[in-house]
């Protein structure tokens, strides 16, 4: 069974193909990052395949299917393949490469590409924050795909925007995936992940995803994956319908799917927890105690609650009602009953406090983590089910007395659960509405945070410009002194040579004033006039 967050990706290429008039044409096609499952041709038909990886297996290099090179820099000729696909790759390509990625598979490519990636304006940080936490929490390690997403940071949608725009074809966006979604089914995937007999459960809940809430899972405002779907070369215009085929595909969640999810993560917490317990045990060299409980007791002195600060009872299953009366080592303004270590039902049939004067104190608040409460039925479908119980301040607790009553537990009863969840679906739906507001406030404030990076980085850009310009500025003064020596020297060059000029000037006048002194110039002065008569009565 492919898991869920792999036929997101690949069942939307097989919906595109088909949208787009070509699922059954023979094409070849480019798939990049592709890593070592095939899965691509397992949802189109009738394509002529290959994988390309930055590295291989070795018991890959031999495989004609697959390729190894570099996506940034191909090695194929222009309009090589029709289509490329790159699913979820290009966070996973380093920021000052991603624009040859781009170039590159836009070149290779005949008729366009498809391509997906989580990106920074949709908020998906701070989920992958959670999940990263929640992982080294179960683990003691990091997931390896999101701290490449932390090294070379999630791609800016505009920037990607901004290079798409400078190619000759079309190209059209939409978002698929929820970020709630998918939160939740990667804490399951994790946790299944810490027994192995847990994944045959896994696979049905893959398969319930996959058949049932795919179409579901239409999301254009808090979504992990946005697709970017590139035509040329005629397939322009089919791209442009692309958005509003979309949306005649898709449907609403209902709230009997939301109770199927909660049911699924009740079964996964349960089976994880149930195979950690008998690991342990098995690992203590005892056996897995199935026919009893522990009822835990925890006092509260002000310095809150500690497993030091506690006492544990046995509780045998088959008893059904169980009386508890302990006098606490300390006076506590509140104490915490955890009447299982997992999920139970639970009826409290008396409960009675004494206070530092050994007497009744009737006046108290209970709290719980309960599912639902009624009529002092409590209904716990996490593991860890507690209920607090306080007093006033300035009076304190002594002792407590309590008297329950166990259903038969809820684990062992799905199909029970399932119609309880049902019969409460307005509400748990009304929850679930809740934590969409809650977690779209989480993603304004994610993208307000990335804008702030935006921003950060833009300042950073603007003071590096700043001093490529300063830099730049600094080399044009130098320039611009250099060529001002020269030209201080060609106007020295010319003021001496007009002080030449001026000197041969003043000797030439004093030439012409000696020649004008002399008798001969004097007396041809003097004849001039008597010539000048001599021609004109020639002339006449």
């Amino acid at each position: 069974m492919i898991p869920f967050h792999q036929f997101q990706r690949y069942k939307m290429v097989e919906i595109i193909f088909e949208l787009l008039g070509i699922k059954e044409l023979e094409l070849s096609i480019l798939e990049v990052g592709a890593n070592e499952h095939k899965n691509l041709e397992n949802f189109v038909e009738n394509k002529n395949i290959k994988y390309l990886d930055l590295l291989l297996p070795e018991e890959l290099l031999n495989d004609p299917s697959f390729i190894q090179g570099d996506a940034t820099n191909l090695s194929f000729d222009n309009n090589y393949f029709d289509f490329v696909i790159g699913l979820d790759v290009l966070e996973h390509i380093p920021l000052n490469k991603r624009n040859d990625f781009l170039s590159e598979i836009e070149r290779v490519s005949k008729y366009g590409f498809i391509i997906s990636a989580p990106f920074s304006n949709n908020g998906i940080e701070e989920v992958e924050e959670r999940l990263g936490a929640f992982f080294h929490y179960l683990y003691n390690g990091e997931i390896l795909w999101s701290k490449e997403h932390q090294e070379n940071g999630l791609p800016d949608l505009q920037l990607i925007k901004d290079k798409m725009d400078q190619f000759n074809g079309e190209w059209n966006q939409f978002n698929h995936a929820s970020i709630f979604l998918f939160e939740k089914f990667m804490q399951m995937e994790f946790k299944t992940g810490l027994h192995p007999d847990i994944y045959e459960y896994w696979n049905t809940v893959n398969s319930f995803y996959n058949e049932k809430l795919f179409y579901k899972d239409f999301n254009n405002e808090e979504s992990v994956r946005t697709f970017i779907i590139y035509g040329k070369n005629g397939f322009e215009k089919r791209i442009d319908n692309l958005p509003s085929l979309f949306k005649k595909i898709s449907a609403e969640m209902t709230s009997e799917d939301y109770a199927m999810i909660s049911h699924h993560e009740n079964m996964i917490d349960f089976m994880s927890t149930h195979k950690m317990n008998a690991d342990n045990n098995k690992k203590n060299g005892g056996d897995l105690d199935k026919d009893n409980l522990y009822l835990q007791i925890y006092w509260d002195d002000g310095q809150g609650y500690s497993e030091s600060k506690s006492e544990s009872f046995k509780v045998e299953k088959s008893q059904k009602i169980f009386q508890v009366n302990f006098d606490l080592p300390a006076l506590a303004n509140k104490i915490r009953i955890d009447p299982s270590a997992t999920k139970c039902i639970i009826e409290i049939l008396d409960l009675e406090l004494t206070n530092q004067d050994n007497l009744k104190n009737k006046e108290y608040t209970l709290s719980s983590n309960a599912f639902s409460t009624e009529n002092n039925q409590y209904m716990f479908l996490n593991n860890d089910p507690q209920i607090v119980i306080e007093v006033m301040q300035g009076t304190y607790i002594r002792s407590v007395s309590c008297l329950l009553k166990y259903s038969t537990p809820v684990l062992d009863i799905s199909e029970d659960l399932i119609s309880k969840l049902q019969a409460n679906s307005d509400w748990e739906h009304t929850k679930y509405k809740y934590m969409n507001f809650v977690n779209k406030l989480r993603v304004k404030n994610q993208t307000l945070k990335r804008r702030i990076k935006t921003l950060k980085l833009t300042n950073e850009d603007l003071i590096q410009r700043n001093q490529e310009m300063q830099e730049m500025n600094e080399s044009r003064e130098n320039w611009f002194d250099d060529e001002f020596k020269k030209k201080d020297e060609v106007l020295k060059m010319i003021e001496l040579n007009n002080l030449g000029i001026s000197k041969e000037k003043s000797e030439l006048e004093k030439e012409i004033e000696a020649i004008k002194n002399r008798k001969a110039y004097k007396l041809i002065t003097r004849l001039e006039p008597i010539i000048d008569k001599l021609r004109r009565t020639k002339n006449d």
